[in-house]
């Protein structure tokens, strides 16, 4: 039994930024790709290569000669898979290759070649062996705990990682949970290999944790405990790790030591609420121009995504919420996408605008700026996107009557007033000029009833927006990723929006409101079919109206009064009341020992981290 800190692995799993391409953007389906399960292998141990190929044509024919300059192939196994891709069946082979390496050192898998398609190369490095643990002479069943990092920051990803070496049979093996209080637990990808420990291969699998903690304190981690049957005889029908437990075996039971960490306080000079610590950050932003040329109350869509290694998507801040001159913001609701893979969890935000100019001429969009803390350097960075200029050509209908920019203007939402950070690719949109339309009619005595008619009609519009984006919700949401539990997916969002109350940023908690309503319908099935059903099909005001959530319905109606209201520039928001109501909100049905979340931080928390979502 080991416990050890280990410094390679962390070159060796945290290659991480390569997985933002999971949430980035996709292979092309016909690529040839090699992934391997590491970057970084000591020289008594195997590594698991993958090749994959678009397509029906097997792998079986490909030329492995490049591979096997470095590494004995021992195995290889190959898999099919077919998939339904917009009506379009998409077929998908895979190579898995278990290799040896010959030698020590940093060597390059060079690019493979197969039917024209080519392969990008692979950079690994071949260590030195790893050292036996010290009671490992006659160890049939081993357990080894490291992690990558004996201090970590609140909210920063350490790996956990338990490791089983056996070179027996093992039937009916269970490992206990890991449990640490406080701390957000995500289990990973496992990992199968070979290693070799003084002269005896033994089969390795590593099961894998990524931590989150969320308070200032030093940590014990227990150990896990290994439970399993070794040495039973191999049966005809064997189960288990190639054995069968009905032919006997000696009972097995081994705990891994416990591991103290400390738990940092985060850097003097930093805004807890700004906290963002991750090992890489990146700030992208796309354009969707409905034509040529900006127009005055014509939709132009800006796209932005945050997308950061070691970090959740629902921790992720919106970074465009600052007002500008001349331009109406509508913004749709995130979505959200976190990764996990060997090596960590990986997340992206993504936020959808309309923007809708209210003048002609030259509009700019400042640079945005996301500050976040290296956890890899251990220092500061800020990641910005240049500012933008837009051309804006007058309105069809409107030849620049300030009138017209007033009566869009009355229907915006009030910005918020979180520190906002800009990401952005340049905006390219031509400076073309617009012709008059032949039939306008001219300036005269009608204009007065023109521009009265067209304030009329831009506000009943605006009007009908605004209510389009409050319509009552019936679709699902969309807000955890594919198979996240919605209780955890619930929590996640609440603290953020507990968060935002205490900002004091209405904006920002109305957006979190409409994905904490959409997460809280998740978990209704487990009380009653009836309360699902109206939730579904009533907005969220009514429905809590409807089960008696008084005061939880009144703060989210001063809320919407103080964002949408003509004289909310009078009115002060009341921050706490929201807070408290959502904190106090039980689901119909549920108890006082029952209650809808358990109890977010049972101790008090020294350093709060709202920014990142860790606490209320």
């Amino acid at each position: 039994m080991v416990v050890s800190f280990n410094t390679t692995s962390r070159s060796r799993l945290l290659r991480p930024f390569c997985c933002l391409l999971l949430l980035v953007a996709s292979q092309a389906s016909l690529a040839l790709e090699l992934r391997a399960d590491r970057n970084t292998v000591p020289i008594n141990e195997t590594l698991r290569l993958e090749i994959r190929s678009g397509g029906s044509d097997s792998l079986a024919d490909i030329d492995l000669s490049p591979i096997e300059k470095y590494f004995e192939i021992l195995g290889r196994s190959s898999q099919s898979e077919y998939s339904m891709v917009n009506g379009r069946t998409e077929a998908m082979q895979r190579l898995s290759l278990t290799l040896k390496p010959l030698a020590t050192g940093k060597i390059r898998i060079p690019a493979l070649q197969f039917q024209g398609k080519r392969s990008a190369p692979i950079d690994i490095e071949i260590s030195q062996p790893v050292q036996p643990p010290a009671s490992a002479s006659d160890k049939s069943v081993m357990l080894e705990a490291e992690v990558d990092k004996s201090e970590v920051y609140p909210g920063e990803q350490l790996i956990y990682t338990m490791r089983l070496m056996y070179r027996v049979g093992l039937s009916d093996a269970q490992i206990s949970p890991l449990q640490i209080q406080d701390t957000e637990i995500v289990e990973l990808e496992d990992i199968s290999y070979q290693r070799k420990i003084n002269g005896t291969q033994y089969q390795v699998v590593e099961k894998r944790y990524a931590l989150q903690f969320k308070q200032i304190a030093q940590v014990e981690i227990q150990g896990q405990t290994l439970t399993a049957t070794a040495g039973a005889k191999r049966g005809r029908f064997g189960f288990g790790f190639g054995v069968d437990p009905m032919r006997g075996g000696t009972p097995v039971r081994l705990a891994a030591n416990a591991i103290t960490l400390n738990i940092k306080a985060i850097p003097a000079g930093i805004n807890p609420l700004n906290w963002l610590p991750a090992q890489e950050l990146q700030l992208r932003e796309e354009w969707q121009e409905t034509s040529s040329q900006a127009e005055v109350g014509q939709p132009i869509t800006r796209s932005i995504e945050v997308y950061a290694v070691g970090l959740p998507g629902e921790y992720l801040p919106e970074v465009f919420d600052a007002a500008i001159d001349g331009l109406n913001r509508y913004p749709e609701k995130p979505a959200f996408v976190t990764e996990t893979w060997s090596g960590g969890i990986a997340g992206k935000r993504k936020d959808t605008y309309a923007l809708i100019p209210t003048r002609p001429g030259t509009i700019t969009l400042p640079a945005i700026k996301l500050a976040w803390w290296n956890t890899e350097t251990d220092r500061a960075e800020t990641a910005t996107l240049p500012s933008r200029t837009i051309s804006v050509k007058p309105g069809a209908a409107s030849n620049t009557d300030s009138g017209v920019s007033t009566a869009v203007q009355a229907v915006s939402p009030k910005a918020g007033n979180q520190k906002s950070a800009n990401m952005g690719n340049p905006l390219q949109i031509p400076n073309n000029e617009l012709s008059t339309p032949a039939n306008a009619m001219p300036s005269g005595n009608l204009r007065s009833w023109q521009v009265a008619t067209l304030i009329a009609t831009l506000g009943w519009l605006a009007t009908a927006f605004a209510w389009w984006r409050h319509r009552p919700a019936t679709d699902s949401p969309r807000l955890a990723p594919t198979g996240q539990d919605p209780q955890r997916a619930l929590k996640l969002v609440q603290r953020q929006l507990l968060a935002a109350c205490k900002a004091g940023d209405a904006r920002q908690a109305q957006q979190l409101l409409d994905n904490w309503w959409f997460a809280m319908r998740n978990t209704l099935p487990r009380h009653t079919i009836q309360h699902k059903k109206a939730a579904q099909t009533q907005d969220k005001s009514n429905w809590l109206r409807s089960i008696g959530a008084v005061e939880l319905c009144q703060a989210i109606d001063d809320l919407e009064q103080y964002l949408y209201a003509a004289d909310s520039s009078k009115e002060t928001w009341q921050n706490d009341a929201l807070a408290a109501a959502i904190k106090s909100f039980r689901l119909p049905g549920a108890t006082q020992q029952n209650h809808m979340l358990p109890e977010l931080y049972p101790t008090p928390i020294k350093d709060p981290l709202a920014s990142a979502g860790l606490t209320p």
